[in-house]
């Protein structure tokens, strides 16, 4: 099966650019009853934040279906994030991310709004009796807050070698986010998250699924729909933990 990046159904890009601005427009305020402290992350890519020196976290995730489990960890540091086992490359746990802050964007003098973006570079390499693979990925992640909402483009360049079987693609990640209710549970938010993808053999993902930020500290993703070449239905679907020390 060759790339969808120029086949893409358009019900699903209508579908998800409709719920984008639907976001924007029915977000509610930002002035949240707790200071929320989430991952600089969405479901499938990263968000042009970064966490800050001295902010460390651990992450947990398990599957739907026949998915891994694992976990991660985010180190906070001087202007910069580094990120072990993402999950983010074709090696699935085993990769080192670095996000390093760019300086925030502002649109004009009259908003109050302004983007932050990083500059990403992340390594992976495994050697093992089957597999034998090494990558490596540059790109960038922006990020605008809208109230309650945010928005994140990233696009990347991955090169990945496995077996002696090279490729070098382009990934372009999107991502809408919402707080819906904010409770003394904790806040409930709505997202929904596409990466588009030129390589060869490989469909373009589409994630919906919420997060429940339960306290000041932990945050749980439930992604119960990926659709993309093999689509993943399930309740609570992937789950993934977040836990801010």
């Amino acid at each position: 099966m060759r790339s969808a990046f120029f086949s893409t159904p358009p019900l699903l890009l209508t579908s998800l650019t409709t719920l984008f601005f639907s976001m924007l427009a029915h977000a509610e305020s930002d002035n949240f009853s707790q200071n929320y402290q989430q991952p600089t992350r969405g479901f499938m890519i990263e968000n042009g934040a970064v966490s800050g020196l001295g902010k460390v976290s651990a992450e947990l995730y398990s599957g739907s279906g026949n998915l891994d489990s694992g976990g991660g960890i985010r180190l906070g540091l001087s202007n910069a994030e580094l990120i072990l086992n993402s999950n983010s490359n074709a090696n699935g746990q085993n990769d080192l991310l670095l996000k390093w802050a760019m300086k925030d964007y502002k649109l004009n003098a009259e908003t109050s709004h302004v983007i932050n973006w990083s500059a990403l570079g992340g390594v992976s390499h495994l050697d093992s009796d089957t597999v034998d693979s090494f990558s490596f990925q540059f790109g960038a992640s922006a990020t605008i807050d809208a109230d309650a909402a945010s928005f994140t483009i990233s696009p990347t360049l991955v090169h990945i070698d496995i077996n002696d079987v090279d490729d070098t693609y382009l990934n372009f990640g999107l991502g809408a986010h919402v707080g819906v209710i904010d409770t003394t549970s904790g806040l409930f938010s709505l997202g929904a998250e596409a990466i588009i993808t030129t390589q060869d053999d490989q469909d373009n993902l589409f994630a919906f699924g919420a997060r429940w930020s339960y306290n000041e500290r932990v945050n749980i993703d439930l992604v119960p729909l990926i659709l993309g070449g093999t689509d993943i239905k399930g309740l609570p679907g992937i789950v993934r933990l977040n836990i801010v020390f």
